[in-house]
């Protein structure tokens, strides 16, 4: 799970092709901003522990994760866009997917299909 040379979701790092190679796209991945108000304070109070494993444990221990973004990134990512209890559930089901059996690659929050989008529906 650890992010070799950016362990903190505040730093912009080049996105993955998502073809299985290792070769960047042009484009900057950017985690989604910290929500504002007291709701946003609550989303970052709970990422805190996530953030501190980023930090701190994370620098210390080699790559693990077959996804990218990788899990803690990804975790982050899903509560900051789904809120806690959502964000959670995804995070919760990226981690049991991380494993030796799972052919790993790109996995953003914006693909999953475990949540219906909130988009309104458009007028036909």
């Amino acid at each position: 799970m650890a992010d070799a040379g950016h362990h903190c979701a505040d730093h912009a790092r080049p996105a993955p092709s998502g073809d299985g190679s290792d070769e960047p796209l042009d484009e900057l991945y950017v985690p989604a901003a910290p929500g504002r108000g007291p709701l946003g304070l609550l989303r970052e109070l709970f990422l805190a522990p996530v953030k501190a494993y980023q930090r701190f444990i994370s620098p210390a221990l080699p790559r693990s994760c077959k996804y990218e973004p990788t899990c803690s990134h990804y975790a982050v990512d899903a509560v900051r866009s789904h809120g806690v209890c959502r964000g959670t559930v995804l995070a919760a089901w990226r981690i049991l997917r991380c494993n030796p059996w799972s052919h790993g690659g790109y996995d953003p929050v914006s693909a999953q299909r475990l949540f219906r989008s909130r988009r309104p529906a458009s007028p036909s």
